[in-house]
């Protein structure tokens, strides 16, 4: 794996548990991650129009979208990529 940064998409309407994620990055060594985080599907979407995620990670429970529906508009919108 390169040096650069892992981007990360956190997809949660639940600020502790934001907060929990971010701390748990911070204790790793290497500090090769960037966190954004938005608290709805719709902002997830917008925002990987805009910005490339190299992970997601998905809360099933949102606002704006429950369950499984949530990880397939998320899937239709944002393909896997392919590593070079």
């Amino acid at each position: 794996m390169s040096a650069e940064n892992i981007r990360i998409l956190l997809i949660e309407d639940n600020p502790s548990e934001v907060e929990l994620v971010r701390d748990v990055l911070a204790l790793l060594p290497d500090g090769r991650f960037l966190l954004d985080s938005v608290p709805r599907l719709s902002d997830a979407l917008s925002r990987l129009a805009e910005i490339p995620a190299d992970l997601i990670l998905l809360d099933l429970n949102l606002p704006d979208s429950q369950g499984l529906q949530s990880f397939e508009r998320l899937r239709q919108s944002a393909p896997p990529r392919s590593s070079p």
